[in-house]
Protein backbone atom coordinates (compact mmCIF):
# COMPACT_ATOMS: atom_id res chain seq x y z
CA UNK A 1 0.00 0.00 0.00
CA UNK A 2 1.37 3.31 -1.07
CA UNK A 3 1.92 5.80 1.83
CA UNK A 4 2.19 9.13 -0.44
CA UNK A 5 -1.31 10.81 -0.23
CA UNK A 6 -0.09 12.21 -3.53
CA UNK A 7 -1.78 8.68 -4.76
CA UNK A 8 -5.05 8.81 -3.54
CA UNK A 9 -6.67 10.75 -6.16
CA UNK A 10 -10.58 9.81 -6.50
CA UNK A 11 -11.24 11.52 -10.02
CA UNK A 12 -14.57 13.31 -8.22
CA UNK A 13 -13.23 16.96 -8.61
CA UNK A 14 -14.16 17.32 -12.31
CA UNK A 15 -16.47 15.83 -14.68
CA UNK A 16 -16.35 11.87 -15.37
CA UNK A 17 -19.02 12.64 -18.56
CA UNK A 18 -16.61 11.59 -21.60
CA UNK A 19 -14.27 9.34 -19.87
CA UNK A 20 -13.70 6.98 -22.17
CA UNK A 21 -10.11 5.34 -20.70
CA UNK A 22 -8.03 5.88 -17.55
CA UNK A 23 -4.71 4.01 -16.97
CA UNK A 24 -2.84 4.89 -13.80
CA UNK A 25 0.17 3.21 -12.51
CA UNK A 26 -0.81 4.19 -9.12
CA UNK A 27 -3.44 1.58 -9.39
CA UNK A 28 -1.06 -1.02 -8.74
CA UNK A 29 -3.58 -3.85 -7.91
CA UNK A 30 -4.68 -2.95 -12.04
CA UNK A 31 -1.40 -3.80 -13.11
CA UNK A 32 -0.97 -7.27 -13.95
CA UNK A 33 2.58 -8.77 -13.90
CA UNK A 34 5.49 -11.45 -12.96
CA UNK A 35 8.03 -12.07 -10.73
CA UNK A 36 10.63 -9.93 -12.65
CA UNK A 37 7.70 -7.16 -13.04
CA UNK A 38 7.51 -7.52 -16.60
CA UNK A 39 3.71 -6.20 -17.55
CA UNK A 40 1.05 -8.22 -19.76
CA UNK A 41 -1.96 -6.34 -18.41
CA UNK A 42 -3.16 -3.08 -17.28
CA UNK A 43 -6.69 -3.11 -16.26
CA UNK A 44 -8.06 0.35 -17.55
CA UNK A 45 -10.41 2.19 -14.56
CA UNK A 46 -13.09 3.54 -16.80
CA UNK A 47 -16.00 1.73 -16.92
CA UNK A 48 -16.02 0.65 -20.67
CA UNK A 49 -12.49 -2.21 -18.94
CA UNK A 50 -10.35 -0.99 -21.94
CA UNK A 51 -7.43 -2.69 -20.76
CA UNK A 52 -3.41 -2.39 -22.27
CA UNK A 53 -2.34 -5.68 -22.96
CA UNK A 54 1.15 -7.82 -23.74
CA UNK A 55 0.83 -11.18 -24.72
CA UNK A 56 4.21 -11.56 -25.86
CA UNK A 57 6.68 -11.78 -23.07
CA UNK A 58 9.92 -9.89 -24.50
CA UNK A 59 7.69 -7.14 -25.74
CA UNK A 60 6.61 -6.25 -22.12
CA UNK A 61 7.23 -3.01 -20.53
CA UNK A 62 8.47 -2.87 -16.65
CA UNK A 63 6.57 -1.88 -13.28
CA UNK A 64 8.83 0.60 -10.90
CA UNK A 65 7.33 1.21 -8.04
CA UNK A 66 8.93 4.57 -7.23
CA UNK A 67 9.51 6.32 -10.68
CA UNK A 68 8.18 9.09 -11.25
CA UNK A 69 8.83 11.51 -8.24
CA UNK A 70 8.41 8.29 -5.84
CA UNK A 71 5.73 7.11 -7.98
CA UNK A 72 4.93 3.71 -9.87
CA UNK A 73 5.12 3.86 -13.37
CA UNK A 74 5.36 1.77 -16.29
CA UNK A 75 8.77 2.04 -18.25
CA UNK A 76 9.16 1.49 -21.52
CA UNK A 77 12.77 0.70 -23.16
CA UNK A 78 12.59 2.71 -26.98
CA UNK A 79 13.45 -0.50 -28.13
CA UNK A 80 10.52 -3.15 -28.53
CA UNK A 81 8.04 -2.56 -25.76
CA UNK A 82 4.57 -1.56 -26.02
CA UNK A 83 1.01 -2.23 -24.96
CA UNK A 84 -1.79 -2.78 -27.16
CA UNK A 85 -5.20 -1.20 -26.83
CA UNK A 86 -8.07 -3.27 -26.09
CA UNK A 87 -9.42 -1.53 -29.25
CA UNK A 88 -6.70 -1.39 -31.51
CA UNK A 89 -9.14 0.83 -34.37
CA UNK A 90 -9.83 3.37 -30.99
CA UNK A 91 -13.54 2.78 -33.14
CA UNK A 92 -14.48 4.88 -30.01
CA UNK A 93 -12.67 7.88 -31.55
CA UNK A 94 -13.84 7.64 -35.09
CA UNK A 95 -15.23 11.03 -35.88
CA UNK A 96 -15.16 12.30 -32.34
CA UNK A 97 -14.03 15.15 -30.79
CA UNK A 98 -11.36 14.14 -27.92
CA UNK A 99 -9.37 15.05 -25.50
CA UNK A 100 -6.16 13.25 -23.96
CA UNK A 101 -4.03 13.59 -20.88
CA UNK A 102 -1.04 11.59 -20.46
CA UNK A 103 1.98 12.26 -17.98
CA UNK A 104 5.09 10.54 -18.87
CA UNK A 105 8.73 11.42 -18.57
CA UNK A 106 10.94 13.35 -20.93
CA UNK A 107 12.73 10.81 -23.66
CA UNK A 108 16.23 10.36 -23.41
CA UNK A 109 15.77 9.39 -27.69
CA UNK A 110 16.78 12.36 -29.77
CA UNK A 111 14.40 10.89 -32.11
CA UNK A 112 10.71 8.88 -32.96
CA UNK A 113 9.97 8.83 -29.32
CA UNK A 114 5.94 8.52 -29.32
CA UNK A 115 3.72 7.51 -26.08
CA UNK A 116 1.11 6.70 -28.50
CA UNK A 117 0.90 5.49 -31.56
CA UNK A 118 -0.63 2.93 -34.17
CA UNK A 119 0.61 0.94 -37.32
CA UNK A 120 -1.83 2.65 -40.45
CA UNK A 121 -0.24 4.90 -42.88
CA UNK A 122 -3.29 6.14 -44.11
CA UNK A 123 -4.48 9.55 -43.95
CA UNK A 124 -6.09 10.29 -40.61
CA UNK A 125 -5.58 6.49 -39.87
CA UNK A 126 -3.41 6.95 -36.78
CA UNK A 127 -3.41 8.76 -33.56
CA UNK A 128 -0.24 9.37 -32.47
CA UNK A 129 1.68 11.55 -30.10
CA UNK A 130 5.16 12.12 -29.36
CA UNK A 131 8.93 13.48 -29.92
CA UNK A 132 10.38 13.60 -33.42
CA UNK A 133 13.48 15.25 -31.66
CA UNK A 134 14.86 16.37 -28.40
CA UNK A 135 12.84 20.06 -28.56
CA UNK A 136 9.60 18.99 -31.41
CA UNK A 137 6.72 17.31 -30.28
CA UNK A 138 4.24 15.94 -32.70
CA UNK A 139 0.75 15.58 -32.72
CA UNK A 140 -0.02 12.60 -35.69
CA UNK A 141 -3.58 12.45 -37.60
CA UNK A 142 -1.50 10.15 -40.05
CA UNK A 143 -0.48 12.42 -42.72
CA UNK A 144 -2.36 15.41 -41.19
CA UNK A 145 0.20 15.79 -38.38
CA UNK A 146 1.28 19.21 -36.43
CA UNK A 147 4.49 20.19 -34.92
CA UNK A 148 5.36 22.18 -32.30
CA UNK A 149 8.30 23.06 -30.89
CA UNK A 150 8.54 22.79 -27.29
CA UNK A 151 10.96 23.84 -24.31
CA UNK A 152 14.21 21.39 -24.17
CA UNK A 153 13.70 19.89 -20.64
CA UNK A 154 16.42 17.15 -18.99
CA UNK A 155 15.12 13.60 -19.85
CA UNK A 156 13.87 12.09 -17.30
CA UNK A 157 11.80 14.86 -15.76
CA UNK A 158 7.72 14.46 -15.42
CA UNK A 159 5.62 16.65 -18.48
CA UNK A 160 1.95 16.35 -18.61
CA UNK A 161 0.78 16.89 -22.12
CA UNK A 162 -3.25 17.60 -23.02
CA UNK A 163 -4.38 17.18 -26.38
CA UNK A 164 -7.52 18.11 -27.32
CA UNK A 165 -9.64 18.24 -31.25
CA UNK A 166 -12.80 19.28 -31.62
CA UNK A 167 -14.85 17.73 -34.53
CA UNK A 168 -17.12 20.15 -34.91
CA UNK A 169 -14.52 23.43 -35.47
CA UNK A 170 -11.54 20.77 -36.35
CA UNK A 171 -9.14 22.81 -33.74
CA UNK A 172 -6.56 21.22 -32.38
CA UNK A 173 -5.03 22.56 -29.28
CA UNK A 174 -1.85 20.71 -27.54
CA UNK A 175 -0.69 22.10 -24.15
CA UNK A 176 2.47 21.31 -22.44
CA UNK A 177 2.11 21.46 -18.47
CA UNK A 178 -1.05 23.39 -18.18
CA UNK A 179 0.06 25.81 -21.12
CA UNK A 180 -0.66 26.16 -24.43
CA UNK A 181 2.85 25.36 -27.01
CA UNK A 182 0.45 24.13 -30.46
CA UNK A 183 -2.78 25.72 -31.76
CA UNK A 184 -4.25 24.80 -35.45
CA UNK A 185 -6.63 22.72 -37.37
CA UNK A 186 -7.03 18.95 -38.77
CA UNK A 187 -8.81 19.02 -42.35
CA UNK A 188 -10.70 16.32 -40.66
CA UNK A 189 -11.76 13.73 -38.15
CA UNK A 190 -10.20 10.91 -37.37
CA UNK A 191 -10.77 7.14 -39.09
CA UNK A 192 -10.24 3.43 -39.57
CA UNK A 193 -7.38 3.23 -37.47
CA UNK A 194 -5.31 0.24 -36.75
CA UNK A 195 -2.74 -1.41 -34.30
CA UNK A 196 -3.22 1.35 -31.66
CA UNK A 197 -0.46 0.80 -28.73
CA UNK A 198 1.27 2.53 -25.93
CA UNK A 199 4.71 2.74 -26.42
CA UNK A 200 4.65 2.07 -30.03
CA UNK A 201 4.07 4.34 -33.33
CA UNK A 202 4.75 2.50 -36.77
CA UNK A 203 8.56 1.05 -36.38
CA UNK A 204 9.10 3.38 -33.75
CA UNK A 205 9.03 2.54 -29.94
CA UNK A 206 9.16 4.94 -27.16
CA UNK A 207 11.60 5.77 -23.99
CA UNK A 208 9.70 6.83 -21.73
CA UNK A 209 7.93 6.15 -17.83
CA UNK A 210 4.08 6.67 -18.19
CA UNK A 211 2.03 7.84 -15.07
CA UNK A 212 -0.82 7.97 -16.39
CA UNK A 213 -3.35 8.81 -18.89
CA UNK A 214 -6.95 10.06 -19.20
CA UNK A 215 -8.88 10.22 -22.43
CA UNK A 216 -12.33 11.98 -23.20
CA UNK A 217 -14.41 11.43 -26.33
CA UNK A 218 -15.23 14.77 -26.18
CA UNK A 219 -13.66 18.27 -26.16
CA UNK A 220 -13.72 19.30 -22.44
CA UNK A 221 -13.44 23.05 -21.80
CA UNK A 222 -11.10 25.47 -20.50
CA UNK A 223 -12.54 24.82 -17.31
CA UNK A 224 -12.66 21.42 -17.22
CA UNK A 225 -8.95 21.23 -18.62
CA UNK A 226 -7.49 23.44 -15.70
CA UNK A 227 -9.14 20.82 -12.99
CA UNK A 228 -7.64 17.66 -14.74
CA UNK A 229 -4.41 19.15 -15.24
CA UNK A 230 -3.90 21.00 -11.78
CA UNK A 231 -4.99 17.63 -10.47
CA UNK A 232 -2.03 15.84 -12.54
CA UNK A 233 0.07 18.29 -12.13
CA UNK A 234 0.08 18.28 -8.06
CA UNK A 235 -0.01 14.66 -8.06
CA UNK A 236 2.94 13.84 -10.19
CA UNK A 237 4.89 16.68 -8.70
CA UNK A 238 5.46 18.43 -12.53
CA UNK A 239 7.24 21.67 -12.79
Amino acid sequence: MLSNQRSIYKRARYSQFGLSMWIDATAVDNIQRDANQKISVVEDRSQYIRHLSQPTLANRPTFVSSGINSLPCIRFNGIDQFLLMADQTLSWLTASSFTIFYVATKTAQTSNSFVLGGQSAGTRANLASGYTAANTHRIVFGGDDASTIVPLKTPGQPELYAISFNAGTLERVVRRNGKVVGLGSSAGSLAGMTGQAIGRYLTSYGQFDLGEMIIYNRTLSDYETGQVERDLISKWTIS
